[in-house]
């Protein structure tokens, strides 16, 4: 993930709504693709599935940041930083795959940094 790439996505992402829960940057650790650990609970983030070879980079778009959590069911959630919704942001980044059952415009994401050959697809 490079900074291009976030400044495109801050053109595409959606604003957050009606989170539940909230955690500030030094309590958490992007651990996988679709997974955080914050304050040593695990949070697998919707529609997301990865392996972590882009850990690194999220980790550096959250440091400093607040993160905000709310469950969707199903042991998932959708956490956002300020604006960012982190599914949208690894998917469209090429930090992970969509699950199966991810809503279209997750969907819509992964299919972008395919288009794009960002991250997972540049190879």
């Amino acid at each position: 993930m490079n900074a291009s790439a976030f400044a495109f996505l801050e053109r595409f992402a959606s604003r957050s709504t009606a989170w539940t829960e909230q955690w500030m940057p030094d309590a958490f650790i992007f651990a996988l693709g679709g997974t955080l650990v914050i304050a040593g609970q695990v949070i697998r983030l919707i529609g997301v599935q990865g392996d972590g070879r882009y850990a690194q980079q999220m980790q550096r778009f959250i440091a400093g940041r607040e993160v905000v959590c709310a469950p969707t069911g199903a042991g998932r959630h959708r956490c956002s930083v300020g604006d960012y919704d982190l599914s949208r942001v690894v998917l469209f980044n090429g930090g992970a795959q969509s699950l199966a059952d991810a809503p279209d415009v997750l969907v819509d994401a992964e299919r972008r940094a395919r288009e794009a050959r960002r991250g997972l697809w540049g190879g």
